[in-house]
């Protein structure tokens, strides 16, 4: 029986769903365009990956006029008939912050820590001229993990960071409470 990918796993898909995507990126790409992408294609990840007892809710089916609840995707362990008496929690929190402010960036990363779910993943976009210090905000975010209220030892954050320009660069770490900080690729 399959069962819910590893964080790892699901930095290595993301990374995927980005680079087959940079040659599909419209002329004029807004920065919800990334999110609308990887919210279909984690979908796609879901429904041919998972246990039959997930369902995908968030950015994927939003509107002009709606934006998304909290997180840009979460997957819940629910039936496949959708019985809310079978709800169980979230086995993902997805949370992408295109925006390069210090501010956008951190408050949508604490989103990802204020839910319980059995993976949390975070995509966030440094400025070039920040990328040189891009430890330092993973620093910061380390920090945030280590302290935060309701998180227990050793559970865990992925993080993908990527470099605002076109062939920017980027990474991928594993943040664990009380736990070293391990760099994907």
């Amino acid at each position: 029986m399959p069962s819910l990918p590893t964080i790892e796993v699901l930095l290595h898909k993301v990374a995927e769903i980005l680079a087959e995507n940079v040659a599909r990126k419209p002329a004029k790409c807004t920065r919800t365009w990334w999110t609308d992408v990887i919210a279909r294609e984690m979908q796609t990840l879901a429904a041919e990956t998972l246990l039959p007892n997930i369902s995908v809710w968030g950015r994927q089916w939003r509107d002009d006029n709606c934006g998304t609840h909290l997180l840009d995707q979460v997957w819940a362990w629910i039936g496949t008939d959708e019985d809310w008496p079978k709800y169980r929690g979230l086995a993902l929190a997805l949370e992408c912050e295109w925006s390069t402010d210090r501010d956008d960036r951190f408050q949508d990363f604490c989103k990802v820590l204020d839910v319980v779910a059995d993976r949390r993943l975070f995509i966030g976009q440094l400025r070039s001229s920040e990328w040189s210090q891009h430890q330092r905000v993973l620093d910061e975010f380390a920090e945030i993990v280590n302290h935060h209220r309701h998180l227990r030892s050793k559970e865990q954050v992925g993080i993908i960071l990527c470099e605002e320009k076109a062939d920017g660069e980027d990474g991928a770490w594993v943040i664990e409470r009380n736990g070293p900080l391990k760099q994907v690729w």
